[in-house]
């Protein structure tokens, strides 16, 4: 009895432990939800502590601390994550920013080698594939930017600097103008308002004051800011915590676009919203085009690419924006891309952590030509770093500006640097690449690449081991890159100066070749009824793309012909017009289309009737060319749709034999009298007739001829009952070669 006891005490306590445990997990997953990150990963930890739910904890931790921008923390649970089967490739790549924040380069690259393996499609995949001589190229630009920390910086988050007139507009989560802090939940992170700060003539900056009440609320967070003077306009972000601010289907609440007016006296207006906030996705960090006219913007709504997106719209003469526009593949990644910067001469500048980069968000330019943004340039090691980099702004003459990062060393979790660019944009520029089996993708060494521009040859080298090339090139111009190799099909690709794929100052362009197959075309033509070879029969075989002639001639004995073919290659498609004839025969043309999905001989037999009737006077050309019955409505002689096709199929066949002779005979059954059937008959022969050479053959070439009821086929004459079928039989047209 005392046995029993102490056991149910213990599955007692057992459950009762259970209970709780299960009952902190589910509080920590909704705080996790509810993006109160901070909170979340401390009951994570203390579950973890205790071995609890250790696949589920562990990737919640991972990801709480990726959220929180920790990625020393975020590193050590994404290794734990890296060890379950249910990880995702998502987890892969978290795992190799973690890592490449925390400095461990060669790691990174391990986990981004295996990211791209199993999603080779991803441009985060695409761009690692050359990330090696890339990020050489980043780390290699160290000296175009002096940077330096500010005064204004707290102990806070302070980021995300913008121009506005002779001040400074930035982002804090510093004490507001009553002296409390208010945190949120996402990181334990104070609520951030927006700060002016006035620039002095030498740089230097008074104390930053909060913008008034109108724009800082109190209770939302204020985010990026930027303010055009084409109509002393203020472009911000907010967001909060609250119901009234608006959630989402799954209860998380999402970035708005706000803006305000100031009037000539200095008062601000009443604050509007872009028309194209929703509670569904996030707009924010936006940016202004020098005239007001375009507004740049990050957003997750549908139509994204990645987790955010740059997008843009068009203010018209009325005042309306456009619908946004996603500024499309060459800027966007799966990853983040946010915080735009669009600085006079139109060039955009922005952050992102899908291309190529040191770690975190590094900054990029995109050059503006030809009403079009150009592929990102990482702006180099001098400004970038392993952290995160980002809220980029430069002035007018292109000398001054500031940034925001969370770089080591810095006195808050975010602080802004002020820079001085010393040496400007203008760069070497390179087009380089390897060159490849097009089918296999096979590296093909050795192989000679000829540069040109202008229709002229700039320079030529041959491939090395590796397949590589490399060519000097100026931005903006347009190159033809030619690639020759024996036993391959000679390879050319276009070089576009201003949007070609590149990173940095180097343009990446494979080219493609493909090896030469040996294809050849050919075929037997075979007598229809004995399936034998026509001795001398012609063949003429047309191109329909070019109207060349491929082939053309007599065929020996055994009826076959054979014929290489040049310039084709596998995947593209055979288009031929097909002519065959002989004497005593009915020729006939046909069309033949065939993709091509192998070397080797391509058999025209196998695809096409590569045989041909023999023809005698008399012969009815009908049974051979399968015309079908030929109906006219009741009384009538008029030529319907449906017999105009199969006439149509008499006037191909009278092209084909431009020496035949035709009779067409027109037949009724015997029902009526035998004056209005040879009538009815005639009429309907001649409009046969007068149809096809309406559509191109001679007069002298084909004529009608109406039998009525005089050459009844079977048993159905005059008197006799017979079926429907029976009649059918006897009412036929016939066409029957009197001359050849």
């Amino acid at each position: 009895m005392r046995f029993f006891l102490i056991i149910s005490l213990s599955l007692f306590g057992l459950a009762s432990y259970t209970q709780e445990v299960n009952k902190k997990l589910t509080k920590a997953d909704k705080l996790y939800n509810d993006l109160a990150f901070s909170q979340a990963a401390e009951l994570y930890e203390d579950l973890a502590k205790k071995f609890i739910s250790t696949e589920h904890v562990s990737k919640k931790l991972a990801y709480c601390y990726l959220k929180m921008n920790q990625p020393d923390k975020a590193e050590k649970w994404f290794a734990k994550v890296m060890e379950q089967s249910n990880k995702t490739t998502e987890d892969i790549y978290n795992y190799s920013w973690a890592l490449r924040s925390n400095k461990k380069q060669k790691d990174a690259d391990i986990w981004m080698d295996k990211f791209s393996a199993a999603m080779p499609t991803d441009s985060r995949a695409q761009r690692h594939k050359n990330q090696v001589e890339i990020r050489e190229s980043i780390l290699a630009d160290n000296d175009r930017f002096n940077v330096y920390s500010l005064s204004i910086n707290s102990e806070q988050s302070d980021y995300s600097p913008a121009f506005w007139k002779d001040k400074l507009i930035f982002v804090s989560g510093r004490p507001n103008a009553q002296g409390i802090l208010r945190k949120h939940s996402w990181g334990n992170e104070p609520f951030s308002d927006l700060y002016s700060v006035k620039i002095n003539e030498d740089g230097t900056l008074y104390l930053p004051i909060p913008l008034p009440k109108s724009i800082n609320t109190g209770k939302f967070h204020e985010g990026a800011a930027v303010f055009t003077k084409f109509v002393d306009r203020l472009y911000f972000t907010r967001n909060n915590y609250y119901q009234e601010a608006g959630y989402d289907e799954e209860g998380v609440t999402k970035l708005k676009l706000y803006y305000i007016d100031q009037s000539e006296n200095g008062e601000w207006k009443e604050v509007d919203e872009f028309p194209y906030n929703s509670d569904n996705y996030s707009i924010g960090d936006p940016a202004i085009s020098a005239d007001g006219k375009t507004l740049i913007f990050t957003s997750d709504m549908p139509g994204s690419i990645g987790k955010t997106d740059l997008w843009y719209s068009k203010l018209d003469n009325a005042g309306n924006w456009s619908k946004p526009v996603n500024l499309g593949p060459e800027i966007n990644t799966e990853g983040e891309e946010r915080f735009p910067f669009i600085h006079e001469n139109g060039n955009l500048f922005f952050s992102s952590n899908g291309h190529v980069g040191l770690g975190g968000l590094d900054i990029y330019l995109a050059p503006f030509n030809n009403e079009k943004y150009g592929d990102p340039v990482n702006l180099g090691s001098s400004i970038n770093s392993n952290k995160d980099d980002f809220g980029f702004i430069l002035g007018p003459d292109e000398k001054k500006g500031y940034f925001s990062s969370n770089r080591d060393g810095g006195r808050g979790k975010d602080d802004i640097y002020g820079l001085e660019m010393k040496k400007p944009f203008e760069l070497d520029y390179f087009v380089s690449g390897k060159v490849k089996n097009k089918l296999t993708g096979d590296i093909i060494p050795f192989a000679k690449v000829v540069l040109f521009g202008a229709g002229e040859q700039i320079s030529d080298v041959m491939t090395n081991e590796s397949g590589e090339y490399k060519f000097k090139v100026e931005k903006g111009s347009q190159y033809v890159i030619q690639c020759k190799k024996e036993g391959f099909f000679d390879g050319k690709s276009d070089v576009n100066g201003d949007i070609l794929s590149r990173d940095k100052n180097t343009m990446i362009v494979d080219v493609m070749i493909e090896q030469n197959p040996g294809l050849a075309l050919y075929g037997t033509v075979l007598d229809h009824k004995t399936n034998t070879p026509i001795d001398g029969a012609n063949v003429i075989i047309t191109d329909k793309a070019t109207g060349e002639v491929f082939f053309q001639g007599k065929m020996p004995k055994n009826g076959a012909f054979s014929k290489p073919i040049e310039g084709k290659k596998i995947g593209e498609t055979l288009n031929y017009y097909v002519q065959l004839g002989a004497e005593g025969y009915l020729g006939k043309s046909m069309t033949f289309s065939k993709k091509i999905e192998k070397a080797g001989k391509i058999n025209l037999n196998e695809t096409l009737s590569f045989s041909l009737d023999k023809i005698e006077v008399g012969t009815d050309i009908g049974k051979i060319i399968d015309i079908q019955p030929i109906y006219f409505d009741v009384n009538k002689h008029d030529i319907r749709q449906d017999a105009a096709l199969e006439l149509d199929k008499v006037v191909q066949a009278m092209k084909d034999n431009p020496n035949i002779v035709i009779e067409l005979g027109s037949h009724t059954d015997s029902r009526g009298s035998a004056n209005y059937n040879r009538s009815l008959s005639d009429k309907r022969a001649k409009s046969s007739a007068q149809y096809v050479i309406d559509h191109g053959i001679g007069s002298d070439r084909i004529y009608g001829k109406g039998y009525g009821e005089a050459q009844i086929i079977n048993r159905c004459k005059d008197g006799v009952r017979c079926s429907k079928e029976e009649h059918q039989a006897n009412r036929r047209t016939e066409f029957k070669i009197v001359k050849m």
